[in-house]
This record gives structure tokens, sequence and C-alpha cells, in this order.
């Protein structure tokens, strides 16, 4: 994964691999599913300060790019995967988009719950993880991009604390979950997890 954060240039970069890898005539789903993410993320920005939806969009090109991954609704899924989380009108523009009904069961499903008195650590392993395991491979694959996007970004994160917590998520669960899916993503799931977690480690060892 390389990770960019010109969101000028990785917008481009998105737009030409959908373009190079994916059919006119569903194209314009992709696309309008980035321009409902473009909205949702407007002002909002990562750890470092640069824009979050720099964030969506190297999932999604992750897994045109790296997991040379051919499911509209996956990228659909991973450019929105935030969306539902982060702006209460999201679900309702989402459904009423045509292919809205295909992807809206996997968005809540990637969406921790809010569960009063319980810690994130808590509904992690109660509920969400849980949900995670039975998910589709879909669901699974966008989540492992996901937190592999995290990973790399942590580097990043002027908080040690926070980068412990997504170490420890990685090493304690997702790099576990890499088992569940096929050996055609695997191997390279698991050689980025490996590759990150350990330039995670050296950048925490050095603080």
């Amino acid at each position: 994964m390389k990770f960019e954060t010109d969101i000028d240039k990785l917008t481009e970069n998105f737009r030409e691999s959908v373009k190079g890898n994916f059919s006119a005539d569903v194209r314009n789903e992709i696309f309008e599913a980035l321009e409902i993410a473009s909205q949702v993320h407007t002002g909002q920005v990562r750890d470092d300060g640069t824009p979050y939806l720099l964030h969506p969009l190297r999932i999604a090109l992750y897994l045109i790019s790296d997991l040379e991954l051919r499911d509209i609704d996956a990228i659909i899924i991973a450019l929105l995967h935030d969306s539902i989380e982060d702006s209460p009108e999201a679900e309702k523009i989402i459904i009423s988009k045509s292919w809205g009904h295909r992807v809206i069961d996997d968005l809540n499903l990637l969406s921790r719950p809010k569960i009063k008195g319980k810690t994130k650590e808590e509904i992690n392993k109660e509920v969400y993880y849980p949900r995670l395991i039975q998910a589709s491979l879909i669901c699974k694959l966008v989540k492992l991009a996901d937190k592999l996007d995290n990973l790399l970004d942590a580097v990043n994160c002027p908080s040690v604390d926070k980068q412990k917590k997504t170490l420890k998520e990685a090493n304690d669960f997702y790099f576990k979950l890499i088992e569940d899916v096929p050996q055609a993503f695997m191997e390279k799931l698991k050689s980025d997890y490996e590759s990150a977690i350990s330039n995670l480690e050296r950048c925490i060892r050095k603080k």
C-alpha cells in the first residue's frame, strides 16, 4: 500500500484506477459514492492534520490495486465505511441511490455501535469483533484494509497511547482475522500487516 497524503493526487489516481478496471456502466456508482464520502468528511482531518477523505480513498485503492478486487460493492463500501458513524444523514442519502440497498446492511455492520456504559474496548470484544468474524468476505476485506491504513497512519499520530492501542488491536484481533480470508488475499494482507506492525513498533520504541 502506497501511503499517499496528497488529496488531489490520490483522488486522481483513484479515478484513473476505477476507469482502468471497471466498465463504464458501473463507474458512476463508484464516483457517486466518492461524492457522498467527500461531503460527509468535509472539514474532517486525521491525527496528522491531513484530510480525512484520504483514508477511505486509500482503502478503496488498496482493494483495487493491491488485492486486485473488482467487486463494485466492496469499493463503494470502502469509500463509505465511516460515513454512517460520522453523519446522521448519510444513511438516508445512501439508501436513496440506486445501489444503496445493496450496501447499506454491510455499512451498518461495519459501523461500531455505541452502547451506553460500555467502553470502546468492551464493545469491540463483546459485540463488534464477533460481528466481524461472522461477516461476509467483502466486509472482512474492507475492514482489514481499513485497519492496515490505520496502522500505517499511526506512525504520524502524536499520542503514544493511541499508537499502542492501534498496535494491540492489530495483533490481538485483525492479524488473526486474516486467516478467515481466501489464500488469494491472505498472503498479501499478512505481508503488509507484518511490515506495518514492525514499522509502528519501531516508531513507538523511538519515543
